[in-house]
């Protein structure tokens, strides 16, 4: 129920939102090419794990899946070569050097701390601290806090007992990573949720919390203070720092739309913003942070709780940010995500855009490096059952043919994924306007591997009919590539025997 009542918030909010915010038309974007997909995930959670095995690859990515499987190597979800953590670790992960030895830990789903034990090796499989929690409670942060050289946790959790309540959870770092302190802070009950904790310009944290009394309502910025030491008994406390906050009328009124809300920061230009949603009248309006203190920019996009990204899908350095939306394609209103370059309240134009092929919204987007080779980082949507790869694209290198021309096919996920020994399989495509077509297969590395078929295809939808075993490949990740001599569509797929 709860679900469906998210659902109707956010499709009243997305049609209340002002004709500018869906602006430039579609047509005129480029929109993101899926490139991967594969079913069967157990949890919405995408967590990107850059350097995770040097010798394997630069980057990691993790989904809860059966197993709790991660995927090292250079590209994302590679069958193959994968690492799995302990019951259900994968569903939520998160890097620290949390004993202090130069070496990356990790955090996973149930509070289990599973140590580095050198870099280029895996962590530990057991892990070093397990606290066993009933749930993996809110969103996780790492910071060192204190500043004593270890990196703590920060979380936020819900108590049992306190269903409305929000509280936060600090787990301090230390050299015994079994014997670790805990402090719960933000025992007010008019907490609700924990929009985002960072550094800001100076290297300080800082706690952004939402919190709804009987008489106000508003988001609040925090600092962290800290008395006594590791070795003693480390009181924790909040200062306030700055304040969004009204008054309420009555003591059932809600003026913020706590569901939909969601921060920004760019570590490479140290610039960070809230966007958050007024209830009535539905409006969504946008907050820079500077030397903490929230300074209103105008009213603007917000809606997407993930929207931040923490990498760049656009070609250059600075992080970028999507945001959840009804996309218009051809006079059709699709669910989708407006891609924007940078800071959404400096860069307000839209760049890029991609439609979700799923109608549940309960999903999340991720950066995850760059998996398909072209030197662009790329994004993947995470939802109940899907993982699905987005190419980032660099929108300043089109052409205008690029940006308004269409191709007149699109790809769907090889059947099966992953290919067995058989090497047989079907690529099933969607045909606007019959004619020749060639469909190749490629390494990672771009390399040519061969022709899979070359022929007519008609209109409509149909299946390719392809076999890669005549090829004498290895295991590993590939891609195809249909062409019709002009435009070109790609699919990664699995060859596992």
């Amino acid at each position: 129920m709860k679900n469906c009542l998210s659902l109707i918030v956010l499709l009243v909010l997305l049609c209340a939102i002002p004709l500018h915010a869906q602006k430039p038309i579609v047509q005129e974007l480029p929109e993101l090419q899926e490139w991967y997909s594969w079913d069967g995930a157990t949890n919405a959670t995408i967590s990107y794990l850059p350097n995770f095995k040097k010798n394997g690859g630069e980057n990691a990515v993790a989904q809860g899946r059966t197993n709790s499987p991660t995927w090292f190597n250079r590209f994302a979800y590679d069958t193959v070569n994968q690492f799995s953590w302990k019951d259900n670790g994968a569903n939520y992960i998160v890097r620290g050097d949390f004993n202090g030895d130069g070496v990356t830990d990790y955090w996973t789903a149930f509070d289990r701390v599973h140590r580095g034990i050198a870099n280029g090796e895996f962590p530990n499989v057991e892990p070093d601290t397990n606290y066993f929690l009933d749930k993996d409670n809110g969103y996780k942060f790492v910071f060192d806090l204190n500043k004593d050289g270890y990196d703590d946790m920060l979380q936020e959790w819900y108590s049992i007992g306190c269903s409305s309540c929000a509280l936060f959870r600090i787990i301090f770092g230390g050299k015994d990573l079994k014997h670790m302190q805990q402090r719960i802070i933000g025992t007010s009950s008019s907490f609700r949720k924990v929009v985002s904790i960072y550094q800001n310009e100076n290297g300080e944290p800082r706690i952004i919390a939402y919190q709804n009394s009987d008489f106000a309502e508003g988001f609040y910025l925090y600092e962290i203070t800290f008395s006594g030491s590791p070795s003693d008994s480390i009181i924790v406390g909040l200062k306030e720092l700055d304040k969004i906050e009204e008054k309420k009328q009555t003591k059932n009124q809600w003026i913020f739309e706590p569901n939909f809300m969601s921060f920004y920061q760019s570590k490479v230009e140290k610039s960070y913003s809230l966007m958050i949603v007024r209830a009535n009248p539905l409006l969504s309006q946008g907050y820079a942070i500077e030397q903490d203190k929230f300074r209103f920019v105008k009213n603007t996009i917000g809606m997407d709780q993930n929207g931040a990204l923490s990498g760049s899908i656009d070609g250059d350095l600075i992080e970028d940010y999507a945001y959840l939306t009804l996309v218009k394609v051809n006079n059709e209103e699709k669910l989708g995500y407006n891609i924007y370059s940078g800071n959404p309240l400096k860069d307000t134009i839209v760049r890029a855009y991609f439609i979700l092929p799923v109608k549940n919204y309960q999903g999340s987007v991720a950066y995850i490096g760059d998996v398909t080779g072209d030197g662009i980082g790329d994004i993947a949507f995470g939802a109940l059952g899907q993982f699905i790869v987005y190419k980032g694209v660099n929108w300043r290198k089109l052409s205008v043919d690029d940006l308004v021309t269409k191709t007149d096919f699109t790809l769907r996920q090889a059947e099966p994924n992953p290919i067995g020994a058989e090497g047989k399989a079907v690529l099933p495509a969607t045909i606007a306007r019959s004619g020749k077509y060639t469909l190749e297969l490629f390494n990672l590395t771009g390399k040519r591997l061969g022709v899979l078929f070359s022929g007519d295809l008609p209109s409509g939808d149909t299946r390719i009919p392809f076999d890669v075993k005549s090829l004498n490949i290895p295991s590993g990740m590939y891609t195809l590539r249909l062409s019709d001599g002009k435009r070109t569509q790609e699919r990664a797929f699995i060859f596992h025997p």
